[in-house]
């Protein structure tokens, strides 16, 4: 059983994997892709980003740290860049997830906003990563 100064580390380092994976996610949106090759989802990046942007706020609300500022992303770099720390982001919190109780994991299940598990669309985003970046 999980101290509540242990499942408080636990949700934190939930938020902060997810608004890396936020971050990751938007920078993205804002950079030139040398082309969709690839790309595993059916839905534009820009759908794809914004859901993520929705789901991290509802991640932040539910833990009590909706308050917490996101100004820490960091500047645009190149494509290939960019995708590894989208999919570095993703495993980072497909772990922090798995480490989650039952009830925080119930708590943002309703937000959620893909229709794969995580687990899937985690493994689509390292396939993608593999395939611009081998």
């Amino acid at each position: 059983m999980n101290t509540t100064s242990e499942t408080a580390e636990t949700r934190s380092a939930f938020v902060a994997a997810s608004r890396k994976f936020n971050n990751a996610s938007a920078l993205l949106v804002e950079i030139e892709w040398p082309s969709d090759e690839g790309y595993p989802f059916t839905e534009s990046f820009e759908e794809l980003q914004h859901r993520i942007m929705v789901w991290h706020q509802a991640v932040r609300t539910a833990f009590g740290q909706a308050s917490s500022a996101s100004g820490d992303r960091p500047e645009p770099r190149p494509f290939v860049e960019t995708v590894t720390s989208l999919a570095d982001a993703a495993y980072k919190m497909l772990r922090a997830w798995e480490e989650l109780s039952f009830a925080d994991q119930d708590a943002i299940t309703p937000s959620y906003p893909f229709a794969k598990s995580f687990d899937d669309v985690v493994h689509q985003i390292l396939d993608w990563k593999e395939a611009v970046a081998p």
